[in-house]
């Protein structure tokens, strides 16, 4: 493999629903994702700064939905933070909606470029409503922050779109 920070990934196949095809330098060309869930990753604590909130990971899981409600990563209760990603897959290019439940704050990205959601803030159970047009059908990479401070805690991904009404997104797209 590589060290060298300026390798990017190319990615070579994106529109399977089986899986994205990738190809970096010093690495074989490989399919990096299946179906069957996202990654989460928690960390001790939270800022109000959203940059220094993902200090001292915790714990790395991984979920089959976006769908958690007072999460405790490892038996903690309060004051943690949570990076949620994984990739997407959009059956039918066109504009889904994305419904977005916190408490406490979320920042939700697509694309790593697009910042659909900025909430980062205590807040009590919210639902944040957002449209992104897809251009192809394919994977897209998605990455949610989200922090507890205090009391319950809520993070929900929802969506609706081109053929599909408002539902959690299951595992076949995640």
């Amino acid at each position: 493999g590589t060290t060298n920070p300026e390798a990017k990934l190319h990615i070579l196949e994106s529109s399977s629903p089986d899986g994205l095809i990738i190809d970096s330098p010093g690495w074989p060309i490989r399919r990096i994702i299946q179906r069957g869930g996202v990654i989460v990753e928690a960390f001790v604590g939270y800022d109000t700064r959203h940059f220094f909130s993902f200090r001292d990971k915790i714990m790395r899981i991984t979920k089959p939905t976006i769908d958690f409600t007072d999460f405790n990563p490892a038996g903690i209760a309060d004051q943690w933070s949570l990076r949620v990603y994984g990739c997407i897959y959009i059956p039918t290019p066109g504009t889904y909606t994305f419904y977005l439940t916190t408490d406490d704050g979320a920042i939700f990205w697509v694309n790593q470029d697009y910042r659909l959601v900025n909430q980062w803030r205590d807040q009590p159970p919210t639902t944040y409503t957002v449209s992104f047009s897809f251009p192809s059908s394919g994977w897209y990479p998605i990455t949610i922050d989200h922090y507890d401070n205090v009391g319950g805690e809520r993070l929900l991904l929802e969506w609706s779109g081109p053929g599909i009404s408002r539902s959690i997104i299951s595992s076949y797209y995640l």
